[in-house]
């Protein structure tokens, strides 16, 4: 009998370890819920998501190319295929231009970069009007007591026409007391264009110093000295955002334009100062250039842009032979 009892409480002892094991399992196990964890959840009420910051179009390109390196799936791009407008402009634009560079992108988009620091005779032609080498003129090649300190930003490669050799003193297209100048090529409204400007006077609000977009009428979206947006008509300031930053004599800054889906924004050395919208119908054809007025002299050594052509436009053009 005592046997029997000594036999059931070993196997009352062993159940309860095997129980309190089996407990402890439950808790540690990964992805069991704890006690009580679907009622705090419930007077927890749903969590809010956390609003996002508003980012630049050009900052939202950016951050998808990280998010493709960071995962390490490339961002593949198909290849466009080409209307007989497109395949003609494909085939001429690089001879009708000549450009320092260029580049077809795999979206149909088209990278165009100029150095005018050479003065190179090709590049008189491409612009409306034309590049003069007449000093009274007010869009023509500089000089050399013209040319402009860009201090820290020379790439080393630019040598001054004294042969010096100095990588900072550069010089390039002279702009001076107002007028206009645009490129011969006509882009739809995706577009996105930076100049290395150099301002060779004081600068003041009532001047405009800007990078555009000019449709065939005259109106232009432009980026007013890198750091406000102007809708300009005929050169005259319409509408305006942004803050006045001014420009110290001969020194540069790099000024960006960029126009895409019924809005512009204005870049001042990299950073977006400001956006503003504008109307796409009036705007879905137009021409790169550059707006200046109020007494301004200042240097554009180089051009840079990156967009969509408007190929029935180009081609058209391109037909005719002539680059005006």
């Amino acid at each position: 009998m005592d046997r029997n009892r000594n036999v059931g409480r070993m196997l009352r002892r062993g159940w309860r370890v095997l129980a309190a094991g089996f407990g402890l399992f439950c808790v540690v196990l990964p992805g069991w819920p704890q006690p009580g964890s679907a009622q705090a959840a419930a007077k927890a009420g749903p969590q809010e998501k956390a609003e996002k910051p508003k980012r630049s179009s050009t900052e939202e390109e950016e951050a998808d190319e990280k998010e493709g390196r960071d995962t390490g799936e490339a961002k593949t791009i198909p290849e466009k295929k080409l209307s007989i407008d497109e395949q003609y402009v494909h085939e001429n634009l690089e001879k009708y231009l000549s450009p320092t560079h260029m580049e077809w992108l795999p979206d149909g988009r088209v990278k165009l970069s100029f150095d005018f620091g050479d003065h190179k005779e090709d590049h008189e032609s491409i612009f409306t009007p034309k590049v003069s080498k007449d000093l009274k003129s007010r869009f023509r090649w500089s000089v050399r007591d013209e040319w402009g300190g860009w201090w820290g930003w020379g790439t080393g490669s630019q040598k001054s026409k004294d042969g010096s050799g100095s990588p900072y003193w550069w010089g390039g297209l002279r702009i001076s007391n107002e007028g206009s100048a645009h490129l011969n090529v006509w882009f739809l409204d995706d577009v996105e264009a930076e100049i290395n400007y150099i301002q060779n006077s004081s600068s003041s609000p009532k001047q405009i110093a800007a990078v555009s977009f000019t449709n065939k009428d005259g109106g232009s979206l432009a980026s007013k000295f890198g750091s406000q947006c102007a809708l300009l008509s005929s050169g005259k300031v319409q509408r305006c955002s942004g803050t006045f930053e001014p420009v110290t004599s001969d020194t540069g800054i790099k000024m960006k334009l960029v126009v895409k889906g019924g809005k512009f924004e204005a870049y001042r050395d990299g950073k977006m100062k400001t956006s503003m919208d504008y109307t796409k119908k009036n705007f879905s054809s137009g021409r790169v250039g550059f707006v200046w007025s109020g007494g301004v002299g200042s240097l554009i050594h180089t051009l840079e842009i990156t967009g969509t052509i408007d190929a029935k436009k180009m081609a058209e053009q391109l037909k005719k032979g002539a680059k005006r």
